[in-house]
């Protein structure tokens, strides 16, 4: 197959920990999850537990990346699913810890049964993505930034593909989840796309993520959708 990556790929590997989004997330078999693209890495880590993983992101070239990682895995081609193309291990210590997880036991092999499961959409179809289309957990990465004065706004329009009761992961630097945190009234209890901060869930992620606080400072944070009883009308 072609083996060519395209120049704009910016992530070849992921720098978070695959564990974590997996403990934030609280994955099941029967969720669908919206991830954020990136490198792949997160999507085809969550799709070894989850019922199917929707794949967007901005940048096509990632996309491409990826599409090419799944052919690499449906052919059983290991080395090139972790090291495909030209590819630049800008973060080496992550990568083997990426590399470490991938190859777990027969994690691979439960993961190349499931490719069909995995759909990646076109960055044309990003924006056809409305309220009626709802997901059980929602993989955002370092895609928004935490100290934003639009953060709530952008979450609370996220939210709108969120089921009740669903789950949202994100990371940002150590200082701006810590700002979050700090925030008791960070609550969005307007009807119907009320989040709150998941505190077991976010501790439990940050525990496997930074147990030194060393993983390039990423810290997690988990937002769940409140059930609609539990809403403020």
């Amino acid at each position: 197959m072609e083996t060519e990556v395209k120049k704009q790929v910016r992530y070849f590997s992921t720098n978070e920990s695959l564990g974590a989004i997996i403990n934030g997330l609280d994955i099941k078999n029967t969720d669908n999850i919206l991830a954020i693209g990136g490198s792949g890495d997160q999507a085809f880590a969550m799709l070894e537990y989850c019922k199917k993983v929707f794949v967007v992101d901005i940048n096509e070239d990632q996309l491409y990346f990826i599409r090419q990682r799944v052919e690499y895995l449906k052919e059983g081609n290991i080395n090139e699913f972790l090291t495909p193309g030209d590819f630049v291990d800008v973060f080496p210590m992550f990568t083997k810890e990426r590399n470490n997880y991938f190859k777990h036991q027969n994690r691979l092999d439960k993961i190349k049964q499931k490719t069909d499961n995995l759909e990646i959409l076109s960055t044309e179809k990003i924006e056809e993505l409305n309220s009626k289309t709802l997901f059980d957990k929602i993989y955002l990465s370092n895609a928004l930034n935490s100290s934003s004065p639009s953060l709530k706004r952008e979450l609370k329009g996220i939210s709108k593909n969120l089921k009740s009761g669903g789950l949202i992961y994100m990371v940002d630097y150590e200082e701006n989840i810590k700002k979050i945190m700090s925030k008791k009234n960070f609550i969005f209890n307007k009807f119907p796309h009320g989040l709150k901060i998941e505190e077991n869930l976010t501790d439990s992620a940050t525990k496997v993520q930074c147990p030194d606080m060393f993983n390039y400072n990423w810290v997690p944070i988990v937002f769940k959708k409140a059930k609609k009883q539990w809403l403020k009308i």
